[in-house]
């Protein structure tokens, strides 16, 4: 919502994982906080929420506030043995994805194509000159 320009900082915005952290609700909880420790390395709670104040404000104070393509655009993000098994587990729904990737990651995307005008025989429906508007029906 920081990108959105909806807030200034992620603390505004109730309903976020920057909050989620900072705030660890006893009841309800979102997130695993001790599988978030480990994935993350970290010796306890307090150590990850402090790199996440820091990190946050590092961002914010750099306007370092863009999308990344890769959390956006892509059917999975991991590393290799993730993406791997990834599409093993897709099977037939893998086909026509791709896996990119290199040291720091690895992702797993669909192609991109772009819409043409295809107005052959198939589409004739389509066509321009069989449109028909409602205010010229009535």
């Amino acid at each position: 919502m920081v990108r959105a320009g909806v807030v200034d900082h992620p603390k505004e915005w109730t309903f976020c994982g920057y909050n989620e952290i900072q705030n660890p609700r006893n009841r309800y909880a979102i997130i695993d906080y001790k599988r978030l420790v480990s994935l993350l390395q970290m010796r306890d709670l307090k150590e990850v929420q402090e790199s996440c104040r820091n990190r946050i404000e590092e961002a914010l104070a750099s306007g370092e506030q863009v999308r990344e393509g890769k959390w956006r655009e892509s059917i999975a993000v991991g590393n290799k043995s993730f993406i791997e098994t990834t599409m093993k587990t897709l099977g037939i729904k893998a086909l026509g994805r791709k896996v990119f990737g290199d040291n720091e990651g690895f992702e797993i995307r669909e192609q991109n194509f772009r819409y043409r005008a295809n107005f052959a025989h198939e589409n004739g429906g389509l066509r321009p000159q069989n449109t028909y508007f409602w205010k010229d029906m009535f």
